[in-house]
C-alpha cells in the first residue's frame, strides 16, 4: 500500500511482485493464451493430442476444482461452461459489477476490509481486492463483498459470471470463496485455496433459485497463521435470460463473443472467450443441445382421464425437446441404453465403470401449474445405481424460491422404481422441476436414469369415473452417512432433529419433584429437546457396578412428557479421585461405560428407556475438562470415534453429537481456541467426520454483543470483548471450518447459547449485566 502524501488517489494500490515465480506464471499464462488463440482458429489442432481417457481435471485446471456441496445438504449449483448470453434474450441484473465506481456492494468492516484498486482489472480500470496480499501482515480476517439481487421468477436461465484472480500460501486454513444465500439456504459455489495470480472466469447456473431474493457473497478468510490469501474480483454479471426465437440465434459456427449488457464499458474479457474451447472440448454433450421449452397445452392426453392434462414436455424423453441440460463435467444425455417405456430415457451422473469426477449432472424444465386444478401429481420412473456415501440422486421442485426435495439420497437398487408426489398445494404456481445426480469425485460413482416423468393436473379427481390414481406418499430421503435401520423389535425408529429445532438445558438429577416442574415448563414453552448431563461417576461410582436409580428416573420422566433427550456424556471436572481416572488414560473404560448406557436406553420395546441423542464430552478444549491435561484434539477425536461406534452398535438410529467447545482465544496449556481445536480435530479425523458424529456440537454464548453482531464488529469493539468469539455469530466461523473440510452436508447443534443478566456473581456479571444487558 502506498503511503506517499503526494499520492491523492484514495483507492488502495496493490504492491506488484516481480519474483521469479511471478515471471514464470506470467510466461505460462501467455503461452496458454497463444495456444488457446491457435485452437480458436483451428479446432482440430488439439483434438489428436487428447487421449480418450484424458483427465477432465487436468485440462480444466484450478478454475474447475471441486467445490463442496451446498449447506442445504444437497448438490451445489452447477458450474457451467460455454454460456453465451447472445444466444438468449438476457438482462444483466448485477449493479456496478465492474467496480468502476464506489457503491452498490456491501463491504463489512473487517481487520482487512475489501478495497477498490486500479492496480489490477480484467475489465475497465478498477477491480475489488479482498483478503491479505503476499506483502501484507498476516491477521485473522474475513474480508467480504456482497450484493442482494432479486432473481426474476419467469427466467428460463439465470447465470452468474465473474472474473477472479487469487493468491494463497500456507495450509488450507486460508480460503477464497463464493456463496449464494437464499433465505436459510447457503450454496457454496467454491471454497478453496488457489494460488493463481491471473484472471480466470467462473460461471454458475443459478436457475434453481428463480423467484428468490439472493445475496451474492465473495469472501476471503484468513486464519491469522502463517498463510495468507487474497482474491481480486471484476466483471461480475448475473444474466436473467429467455430463449430467442430459433431464426434469431447465432449460428453454430459463429465466433462472436458476447458484449456486456450493463453499460460497463466496451472491453470484453478476452481470456474467457479463449478458454471456452478448452472447456467445451472436454464437456461436449453426447446429444444436440436441447431446444427451447414451449408452453404445454391443455390437450387431452391419450389413455388419461378426460379431466386431466399433462404439464411436462417430453417426459418420455423420446425427443430432445423440453429439457435444459447444463454443460457440466459429466452432463446429462438422452440415451437408448436403458428405458422404462419407449426407446429413450435420460441418463444423469456417471455409469459404473466410467472414470469418477466431481460433477452435478442435471436436467430441468419450467412447468406452469393450473390454478383451478383439483389434483396435481408428480410421477416418475427412476433407475438408480451408486456405491459411495458422498454421492446423491435427487428430484427437486421449486416454486417462488422455496425448494421441496421430493427425493434425495443414494440407492443401488439397479431396477426401475416409481416415485409419486402430491403437488396440489402449488396450483397456480410456476414450478421448476429438477432431476439430478451429484458425484463428489471420491470413492464410487452414482448414476440415474429417468423416464415417464409426468405432472398430471386434474380438474376434480374425486368426480365419478375419474381414473386418476391417488398419489403415494413422498419417498423418505435416504441418509448419506449414517445407515438407517427400519423400526423393529431390534432397533428403534430413527431419531429426528429438525432444522431449526429447540430445546432447553435441564438440571433434573437428584430432585425428581423439581424435575417434574421443569419438564412441564419446558414442554409448555414449546421446546422439543432436553439436554441433561449423565455424569460417569454418578452412574458407575466404582468398578464393581452401576447405580441406575437417578438415570432411570430422569429418562422415564422425560419420556413420559413426550420430550426428546440429549444425554451429555462426561464427568465432573472437579472430581479428583474417580476410580477410572480421567481421559485420555481412561478412554477404554469410558467406552465400555457408554456401551452399557446406550444399550440400556436404546429406545426399543425391551429397553429401560429412550435416549434419542448423545453428546460426547463437554468443552475438551479446556484443560479442566480434559483431566487437567493440555487440550488434545487428536486424542478427543480418537475417543469420539470409539464412542460413536459403541452408541451405533447399541442403536444405529441414535444421533451422536460432538462436544461443544468453549469460545476462547487463549492458546496455552490450559485452553485452546475453539477454531483451532475444531480445525485440528478435523485433521485428526482425516478431514472426514463420517464415523465420528452426526451433528457438530457448538457453544455460542452471546456475551455482551447483540445477537446480530458480526464477529468482525465484536473483534473491533472493546465494549464487546475485542475478539470474534464474543459474538453469537462466531458460529459462522465454525461453520466455515466444516465447509472447508467438505462437511457442508452435516448440521450444527448449538448446545449452549444465551445472554446472562446475572448481577450477583462477579465471575459472570461481565458476560451481560456489566455491559448493559437486562431482562
Amino acid at each position: 500500500m502506498m503511503n506517499n502524501a503526494a499520492n491523492t488517489n484514495p483507492i488502495r494500490r496493490l504492491a506488484r511482485s516481480q519474483s521469479p515465480l511471478t515471471v514464470a506464471v506470467e510466461i505460462l499464462f501467455a503461452i496458454v493464451i497463444v495456444v488457446a488463440f491457435l485452437y480458436s482458429q483451428d479446432p482440430g489442432l488439439l483434438v489428436n493430442a487428447l487421449q480418450p481417457d484424458a483427465s477432465t481435471q487436468s485440462l480444466i485446471g484450478a478454475n474447475q476444482a471441486p467445490n463442496p456441496p451446498s449447506a442445504t445438504g444437497g448438490p451445489s449449483l452447477a458450474r457451467l461452461a460455454g454460456f453465451d448470453p447472445k444466444s438468449q434474450e438476457c438482462q444483466q441484473i448485477i449493479k456496478n459489477g465492474s467496480f468502476e465506481m464506489v457503491g452498490e456492494w456491501v463491504l463489512p468492516l473487517a481487520p482487512r476490509p475489501p478495497a477498490y484498486t486500479d492496480e489490477e482489472a480484467s475489465h475497465g480500470n478498477l477491480s475489488l481486492i479482498l483478503g491479505i496480499g503476499p506483502s501484507d501482515q498476516a491477521i485473522y480476517s474475513d474480508s467480504q463483498a456482497s450484493q442482494i439481487v432479486d432473481l426474476p421468477a419467469m427466467s428460463e436461465s439465470l447465470v452468474l459470471m465473474a472474473d477472479v484472480w487469487r493468491t494463497a500460501s500456507g495450509d488450507s486454513s486460508e480460503q477464497q470463496y463464493l456463496e449464494v444465500l437464499a433465505g436459510p439456504d447457503r450454496y457454496t459455489l467454491f471454497s478453496e485455496q488457489i494460488n493463481l495470480p491471473a484472471w480466470q472466469p467462473v460461471v454458475y447456473d443459478l436457475t434453481l433459485l428463480a423467484g428468490s431474493q439472493v445475496e451474492i457473497l465473495f469472501g476471503v478468510r484468513n486464519s491469522g497463521g502463517q498463510g495468507k490469501a487474497a482474491m481480486g474480483i471484476d466483471n461480475v454479471r448475473l444474466y436473467a435470460c429467455q430463449p430467442l426465437p430459433a431464426d434469431s440465434r447465432i449460428g453454430a459456427g459463429a465466433k462472436e463473443t458476447a458484449t456486456p449488457l450493463d453499460g460497463q464499458g466496451t472491453k470484453e474479457n478476452g481470456l474467457f472467450s479463449l478458454l471456452l474451447p478448452f472447456i467445451s472440448l472436454v464437456h461436449q454433450p453426447e446429444e444436440p443441445t436441447t431446444q427451447p421449452t414451449a408452453t404445454p397445452t391443455a390437450s387431452t392426453i391419450p389413455g388419461k382421464p378426460t379431466a386431466c392434462t399433462e404439464r411436462v414436455i417430453n417426459g418420455d424423453f423420446e425427443s430432445t425437446d423440453g429439457w435444459t441440460i447444463p454443460n457440466t463435467p459429466r452432463p446429462g444425455r438422452f440415451t437408448t441404453d436403458l428405458a422404462w417405456a419407449g426407446n429413450q430415457s435420460i441418463a444423469l451422473g456417471i455409469p459404473p465403470g466410467q472414470a469418477n469426477a466431481y460433477s452435478d449432472s442435471t436436467a430441468y424444465q419450467w412447468v406452469n401449474l393450473p390454478a383451478d386444478a383439483g389434483q396435481i401429481t408428480l410421477r416418475a420412473r427412476l433407475w438408480r445405481a451408486g456405491s459411495s456415501n458422498g454421492d446423491i440422486h435427487y428430484v427437486w421442485v421449486a416454486a417462488e424460491g422455496k425448494t421441496t426435495r421430493v427425493l434425495q439420497g443414494l440407492d443401488d437398487g439397479q431396477q426401475w422404481q416409481e416415485i409419486s408426489y402430491d403437488l396440489t398445494s402449488l396450483a397456480g404456481k410456476r414450478l421448476f422441476l429438477l432431476l439430478g445426480t451429484y458425484n463428489d469425485g471420491r470413492g464410487g460413482v452414482a448414476s440415474m436414469f429417468a423416464d415417464s416423468v409426468s405432472i398430471l393436473a386434474c380438474d376434480n379427481p374425486a368426480s365419478p369415473g375419474s381414473a386418476t390414481p391417488t398419489p403415494a406418499s413422498a419417498p423418505t430421503p435416504e441418509p448419506t452417512s449414517t445407515p438407517t435401520t427400519i423400526a423393529s423389535s431390534s432397533h428403534a425408529p430413527p431419531a429426528e432433529m429438525r432444522s431449526p429445532d429447540f430445546g432447553a438445558n435441564g438440571f433434573l438429577w437428584w430432585r425428581p419433584e423439581i424435575a417434574h416442574r421443569d419438564l412441564q415448563l419446558i414442554d409448555q414453552a414449546g421446546f422439543r429437546w432436553v439436554r441433561q448431563s449423565f455424569a460417569w461417576e454418578d452412574i458407575q461410582p466404582t468398578s464393581a457396578g452401576f447405580v441406575w436409580d437417578w438415570a432411570d428416573q430422569v429418562v422415564a420422566q422425560t419420556n413420559a412428557r413426550g420430550l426428546s433427550l440429549v444425554a451429555r456424556l462426561g464427568m465432573n471436572p472437579d472430581t479428583s479421585n474417580f476410580w477410572a481416572g480421567r481421559p485420555p488414560v481412561s478412554n477404554a473404560k469410558f467406552v465400555e461405560f457408554v456401551s452399557v448406557l446406550a444399550q440400556r436406553y436404546n429406545c426399543t420395546p425391551q429397553a429401560v428407556g429412550c435416549v434419542q441423542a448423545w453428546q460426547v464430552w463437554n468443552e475438551p478444549n479446556l484443560a479442566r475438562e480434559w483431566g487437567g491435561q493440555r487440550p488434545d484434539p487428536a486424542a478427543y477425536a480418537n475417543l469420539l470415534g470409539r464412542v460413536y461406534r459403541a452408541i451405533k452398535a447399541a442403536n444405529p438410529n441414535a444421533l451422536v453429537i460432538s462436544a461443544g467447545m468453549a469460545p476462547t482465544g487463549t492458546d496455552n496449556a490450559i485452553a485452546m481456541p475453539d477454531t483451532r481445536f475444531y480445525t485440528d480435530m478435523y485433521r485428526a479425523m482425516g478431514g472426514k467426520s463420517t464415523g465420528y458424529f452426526d451433528l457438530l456440537g457448538v457453544h455460542a454464548p452471546g456475551f455482551a454483543a447483540p445477537p446480530e453482531t458480526d464477529p468482525a464488529q465484536a473483534a473491533a469493539n472493546p465494549a464487546y470483548g475485542g475478539q470474534r468469539f464474543f459474538a453469537f455469530r462466531h458460529v459462522e466461523d465454525i461453520r466455515a471450518i466444516m465447509v472447508a473440510n467438505g462437511d457442508s452436508d452435516k448440521r450444527i447443534a448449538i448446545l449452549e447459547f444465551g445472554w446472562t443478566s446475572d448481577p450477583v456473581n462477579p465471575d459472570y456479571a461481565w458476560f451481560g449485566v456489566g455491559a448493559g444487558i437486562d431482562e
